[in-house]
């Protein structure tokens, strides 16, 4: 039954053991509910979504917004006739925005499976988590909706200081692409900024890596001499003779060498741009890898790779590059640049030079050779560097 709802008939109405409701008369949907201890305002009205002639009832809504407490009836009034207009609209005013908290460290690992889940090399993704490990421990339980732009210059300052401008650059770095990666997947208020826009971070300038001269060859094989563990040694003269990154010589596989056709056919997933590579092997290769596979199947027999080892967990591994102090460090991406300044020096052209590094040709070159066809070319060029190398480091 509608009544004139006033100040002093809520005031002196009582519960009487059951729900008792004040129906306002002056608008529709509009009562108070007045219970054993509670006595509230609230709304009733069925909510219709659609165009006129079809729409579809969704809900009815039946919603307490206010105690008579907390507001006076007249603002009670007007609030309800607000929701009510609302309802009659096709919007529900009461219906919860689903939200969602992030640590920071939820939103890194969510951005990390997500480059897993694109398929991405194993090495970028596992670096990521290693950087999350070692460098974003102190804000892993931050909230992600409330880190501000002064931290992450905190954070920044601190990395620089701490571990150098490149890796404090990296870091930050993967929490800007964190932040790009989740907000347009959360609805609107859970992450509403990225800290990191505008961020200017140390950019320093790439050093130029060691290369060794041709003059410094004897002294290098003469100290590869003094590594016992055979499998290291063979592991060192596969990235001189063949340039390979480590990464990619680290997991080279007995069944990839095709000895008949001069080659090491290596998968895309061992490889920095995800293709698929045949590289020309020249003699001195094919013997390198002869040897270190004689001794690694002697070593570790039921391990599949060229050069493995035991890890700190006792499982079988690809080799990790190795500092040698007998080589007085210049192992691992100084061999690798050592190799194509031979390839220079030894007359080979740019462009093969660039493929047996296994380099893409940028530009519209590029796009217009086949390099299966320059493989004999390729292989030519191989065994050119490697001669050189010979020449160069077993004189005398």
């Amino acid at each position: 039954m509608k009544t004139r709802l006033t100040e002093t008939l809520i005031k002196n109405t009582q519960w009487k053991g059951k729900e008792v409701r004040l129906v306002d008369a002056s608008l529709a949907g509009f009562y108070v509910a007045i219970n054993k201890h509670t006595k509230t305002f609230k709304v009733k009205a069925d909510l219709w979504v659609g165009t006129p002639g079809q729409k579809k009832k969704i809900r009815s809504v039946n919603q307490t917004f206010a105690s008579v407490e907390q507001i006076s009836l007249r603002d009670a009034r007007t609030q309800a006739a607000t929701y009510l207009s609302q309802i009659k609209a096709g919007t529900d005013p009461f219906k919860k925005t689903e939200t969602y908290k992030y640590s920071i460290k939820k939103m890194v690992d969510l951005f990390i499976l997500s480059r897993q889940e694109k398929c991405r090399r194993p090495a970028t993704y596992d670096g990521y988590r290693q950087i999350s490990v070692r460098y974003l421990k102190s804000v892993h339980n931050e909230p992600a909706a409330d880190y501000e732009l002064h931290k992450a210059y905190e954070l920044h300052k601190k990395l620089t200081r701490d571990h150098g401008a490149v890796t404090a650059d990296k870091t930050l770095k993967l929490l800007s692409s964190s932040y790009r990666y989740i907000r347009p997947r959360t609805p609107a208020g859970t992450i509403d900024h990225n800290p990191f826009e505008g961020f200017e971070y140390n950019n320093p300038k790439p050093k130029n890596g060691r290369t060794m001269t041709l003059e410094e060859l004897p002294d290098w094989h003469e100290g590869l001499q003094m590594i016992k563990n055979p499998i290291r040694r063979g592991f060192h003269l596969t990235m001189l003779y063949s340039g390979l990154r480590r990464a990619t010589a680290s997991q080279l596989e007995h069944d990839w060498l095709d000895e008949h056709r001069s080659c090491m056919n290596i998968p895309g997933s061992a490889m920095k741009n995800g293709e698929d590579l045949s590289v020309p092997v020249s003699d001195q290769l094919i013997q390198i890898f002869k040897n270190a596979s004689s001794c690694s199947k002697r070593m570790y027999p039921r391990s599949p790779w060229l050069f493995p080892t035991v890890g700190k967990d006792g499982q079988v591994t690809p080799i990790v590059v190795p500092r040698e102090k007998a080589l007085d460090q210049r192992t691992g991406h100084t061999l690798r640049r050592t190799f194509r300044t031979i390839a220079a020096l030894a007359g080979v052209s740019d462009r093969n030079g660039d493929l047996l590094l296994g380099h893409k040709i940028a530009g519209i070159r590029g796009r217009y050779i086949d390099e299966p066809q320059l493989f004999e070319q390729l292989l030519h060029d191989q065994k050119v560097i490697s001669h050189s190398i010979d020449k160069h480091m077993l004189r005398g």
